[in-house]
């Protein structure tokens, strides 16, 4: 017995060792929010001053040392996700996550993120006397003097993976990725050439692939189709390519909201600025407020992991927000190959060789991974690169191995094939003999004109290029970037913006002298009159070749309109300077209609009335399809016939026909009709399209314009179910069966009280971690929620979700990543809000402060302190940065 007693006394004291460690070594990698510093690149001590939220105010005697400070307090805080993004955009996921992200990194290198990085970065060290490169050196000095001097967050020791400094060219990774989160036509192109080429214009009608003639569009204001399409196999480019998105650890951009009003319309006679970024929802945010302030400049704003520059913020004599503007600058190009040498294709009038690189992707527990490259003068052949089933499936079923220490890097058992691209090649190559033959390849690839090819033939149908703006010229973001925020005057902001060419933005504007203004910022392709650019396109004829690029001053704009203000939502913008609606992925007209609606109604805007509008959870067009459901449902004689439930089924039609668009936690109506809406898709759409291009159709925007539409279309060729040839189905029976369901399915999970369905028992909100995926405890460690939370599809509080007629929740997927208001009327009295909190440290006590504030439409002040007036604030948190002498 007393053996038993020791042992157990033994195994408790292990026990409280073992768990006092581990919260001591948490305790260590703790942001540092007070205190002093010495780090080598600072000129004069900086002060970083923490307010009751996290946010740093950030005071410095020149303009070099704020900067350093920023990149410091941003790293402390915002590390780990700093790592990811630009990993993201590098192709290099896989040294941290292995086998998973293989796929993500074999896209993100094949589209030339990281050549396009190189080339921008050694364009930005051409000039390193002007400012923007003073600053943003400084910026990456601060960072690494973190990952030098800081302990590394816990994410690092979970994962076994070492921190790397910061470069330049990872600046522009981030950079490469924002790009890509932005560009929908990635996944939308192939999937509508599929389905155009499987079922036909007269199917795609009713999908609404384009902006109908009769959608609000975003005014301007400026005082001063394919011939024929290509019988090709997609290959499930979109399919893969949204799997891919889906499976990105941190957050991929979805849309936003923004209005400026005049002083005309406002009581104080100020411009009042909002804004609130829709980005899927992950933790940490995706933003990170800072306000920085040294002898000259001040300003407060929002700014993205890795970049030195503020995305979104204000001075006290200007203000910016920011939408995505949607527009098509990625079209996808069959090319010809030459049956005689697979590395050529045809380019009008001769056979052109195809540029050929080798990239090698390093996969944390395996073997690296060399991929081949090949890219035509439109871009590089994405089909080429992608996996297929059979290989994602190899890839799925490799075993991990142990990681070699240094010096055992060589792998005894790896030997020197032909490439045979791009199949999954598992080992180690010798460096030097590799080298040796990787040119010699080159030679033969880029150099062979008639001969025959001496390799096996490629793993597609059709070589299928993209051609994608971001990737066409040299990113000047950063320089457009800082001259946005020191700009002293609107001409000087539009100066300053017209060189950031992807991706494409609504910039809407405002200032103390009281201007405001929208710009579309972005390079816009010209193209051929009735090209559709939305299905692939003919590389080889010539015919589909963009003709070049419309000037910033033709793009569309709004300058001091009579309306006395401006907005966006996504939507389609009115035409070009040159007559022509510029062609995108735009979003339906609901939230701009119900923004336009505010803008109109209300007279005197002020704080107050901004924070109600800019959370508001009412559809203007979802109640006229829930009353469609009802009316028909109404008629319906086979209802009428199950007397048991009549009066459920009477009572949920009446929520149906009385539902006046409100998302409120206690609201009924939301969950029948979102419900019943999830499994009209899937009877109308799933038959047609095969599952996993439905699936894809899902994901995307396009859907959301087809709904109003097709819901009111009782004609449509898509209600007649493909698999039934002995009958043919109508809008009613189609009505009618997701009723049903949906009944049987809420009455099962809710119970038999239609008046107890309320929206929060089936809208939730979970901020998700990378490691979350992991399960317990890791998940309870890193996520933050899941919580009810107000709002729905595609209204101003846009917090959606897909619309899986599987699920049993309405999770939100994305929504505000933030919330941002800005008073010219009293600039210290300006408000924001994030999500969860400022920090990305689990440990820190502003990972998740925000939240409660967040989900119920609260708002907290953002006040620009004087480095005078900081210093007397009392309880304050500072962190003293001092020079190494």
């Amino acid at each position: 017995m007393k053996w038993f007693v020791r042992s157990l006394l033994i195994i408790l004291i292990l026990v409280m060792l073992v768990v006092g460690g581990v919260y001591f070594f948490l305790q260590s990698t703790k942001p540092k929010y007070t205190g002093k510093i010495t780090l080598e690149g600072l000129k004069k001590t900086a002060k970083i001053h923490y307010d009751k939220h996290g946010v740093p105010h950030i005071g410095a005697d020149n303009m070099e040392d704020a900067y350093f400070a920023l990149g410091y307090a941003h790293a402390q805080d915002r590390l780990f996700q700093m790592d990811l993004m630009k990993r993201i955009g590098s192709g290099r996921l896989s040294e941290f996550f292995g086998k998973k992200t293989i796929e993500t990194d074999r896209l993100m290198r094949a589209l030339g993120i990281s050549e396009n990085a190189k080339a921008s970065a050694a364009e930005f060290r051409k000039n390193p006397d002007t400012p923007h490169y003073k600053a943003t050196m400084a910026y990456i000095a601060g960072v690494n003097q973190f990952i030098k001097k800081g302990k590394a967050p816990a994410e690092y020791t979970i994962l076994g993976v070492e921190r790397e400094e910061l470069t330049l060219e990872h600046v522009y990774h981030i950079l490469g990725y924002m790009g890509f989160s932005f560009a929908t036509g990635h996944r939308t192109d192939p999937l509508l050439t599929e389905l155009n080429k499987k079922l036909g214009a007269k199917y795609l009608k009713d999908l609404r692939i384009n902006t109908a003639d009769d959608s609000l569009k975003i005014p301007t204001y400026n005082p001063s189709g394919n011939d024929s399409l290509p019988n090709v196999n997609t290959g499930g480019i979109a399919s893969a390519i949204h799997d891919i998105v889906q499976q990105m650890p941190v957050a991929t951009w979805f849309g936003s909201n923004s209005w400026v009003v005049s002083g005309k319309l406002t009581q104080s006679g100020k411009v009042l600025l909002a804004n609130d970024t829709h980005i899927k929802y992950a933790q940490p945010s995706v933003w990170f407020e800072a306000h920085i302030e040294y002898p000259g400049f001040s300003f407060y704003g929002n700014h993205l992991a890795g970049i030195p520059f503020g995305i979104v913020g204000h001075t006290r004599n200007h203000a910016w927000g920011l939408t995505m503007l949607e527009n098509d600058d990625i079209d996808f190009y069959t090319e010809k190959l030459n049956p005689q040498n697979s590395n050529q294709v045809w380019a009008t009038n001769k056979w052109e060789s195809l540029k050929i690189r080798y990239e090698v992707i390093k996969v944390k527990g395996g073997d690296n991974i060399r991929i081949r490259v090949k890219t035509s003068r439109h871009g590089p052949i994405i089909n080429d690169v992608l996996l297929n089933k059979a290989e994602k499936e190899a890839v799925a079923t490799v075993k991990p191995k142990k990681e070699k220490k240094k010096g055992e890097e060589k792998d005894k058992k790896a030997k020197k094939t032909k490439l045979k691209a791009p199949k999954l090649k598992i080992g180690k190559k010798k460096k030097d003999k590799d080298k040796k033959e990787d040119k010699q390849e080159d030679k033969t690839d880029t150099t062979a004109q008639s001969t025959k090819a001496t390799r096996p033939a490629p793993r597609y149908e059709t070589p299928i290029s993209v051609y994608w703006t971001f990737t066409k010229f040299k990113n000047k973001s950063l320089e457009g970037l800082f001259n946005l925020s020191h700009s002293k005057s609107m001409r000087e902001v539009e100066r300053a913006v017209s060189t950031i060419h992807a991706p494409g933005l609504n910039l809407m504007y405002g200032d103390k002298q009281g201007n405001i203004a929208w710009w579309a910022v972005a390079k816009l392709i010209k193209r051929r009159d009735s090209l559709n650019s939305k299905f692939f396109m003919d590389g080889a004829s010539g015919k589909d070749e963009p003709l070049g690029f419309y000037k910033f001053e033709e793009n569309p704009r709004s300058i001091n309109p009579p309306s006395g203000f401006v907005f966006s939502a996504n939507n389609q913008p009115e035409k070009m300077s040159d007559g022509v609606y510029y062609p995108g992925y735009y979003v339906p007209d609901h939230r701009a209609k119900r923004i336009k609606s505010w803008l109109t109604r209300t007279q005197r805007w002020n704080m107050s009335k901004m924070q109600v509008m800019i959370t508001d959870g009412i559809s203007a067009a979802y109640p006229h399809i829930s009353r469609e459901f009802a009316q028909v449902l109404e008629k319906d004689v086979v209802l009428k016939t199950s007397a048991k439930k009549q009066e459920r089924y009477q009572e949920a039609i009446a929520q149906l026909k009385g539902w006046k668009g409100e998302h409120t936690l206690e609201s009924v109506a939301p969950t029948i009709y979102y419900k019943m809406l999830s499994h009209v898709l899937y009877k109308t759409l799933k038959d047609e399209m095969g599952t996993t291009n439905f699936n894809t159709f899902m994901g995307l925007f396009v859907m959301r314009r087809t709904i109003p539409y097709l819901m009111q279309n009782k004609n449509s060729l898509w209600w007649d179910n493909a698999t039934t040839l002995t009958s043919k189905e109508t809008r009613a029976d189609i009505f009618r069966e997701a009723f049903v369901q949906t009944m049987n399915e809420l009455e099962q999970q809710l119970g038999k009280k239609v008046d107890k369905w309320h929206w929060k028992k089936m809208h939730t909100l979970e901020h998700k971690h990378p490691l979350g995926k992991g399960g317990f405890p890791l998940n309870r460690m890193f996520d933050v929620g899941p919580y009810a939370v107000m709002g729905g599809l595609e209204v101003i509080n846009n917090q959606a979700f897909k619309l899986d007629h599987t699920a049993k929740a309405m999770k939100v997927k994305s929504g505000p990543a933030m919330r941002l208001i800005v008073d010219f009327g009293n600039i210290d009295k300006s408000v924001s809000m994030l999500p969860t909190g400022q920090s990305g440290n689990f440990m820190s006590p502003y990972y998740s402060d925000q939240t409660e504030l967040f989900n119920s439409g609260r708002f907290r002040e953002t006040p620009m302190i004087s480095r005078d007036s900081i210093q007397k604030m009392r309880r304050r948190k500072v962190l003293v940065l001092k020079p190494r002498k």
